[in-house]
């Protein structure tokens, strides 16, 4: 059984700055949509002091995994909370996103 992930990425230096890195970011995002299952849905928080990840995972760790090999951790410009949940009430259609296996 996977689980939803809610990550949240805390910019460590000005958002203005995070824009210099944000090519690198999102080839490394594409890539985790393309090859994996784990992603859902990502994006930038308003006002930009962050982003935001939906992720689908059987644990923490795999969502750890995916994390490191982020460009804005590697480079430390980016801090991580990972909140797990198990849906208990949701719409049809997230329901068959929540356990299709993909």
């Amino acid at each position: 059984m996977k689980n939803l992930f809610i990550v949240m990425l805390k910019y460590l230096i000005s958002s203005e700055e995070i824009e210099k890195h944000m090519p690198a970011h999102q080839k490394f995002l594409l890539s985790l949509y393309a090859r994996t299952a784990l992603m859902i849905a990502s994006g930038p928080q308003i006002p930009s002091t962050g982003r935001i990840w939906i992720v689908k995972a059987h644990n923490r760790e795999e969502v750890e995994e995916a994390l490191k090999n982020d460009p804005l951790a590697i480079a430390q410009l980016v801090s991580y909370e990972i909140h797990e949940f198990e849906p208990t009430n949701m719409n049809d259609w997230f329901d068959r996103i929540m356990y299709k296996d993909l």
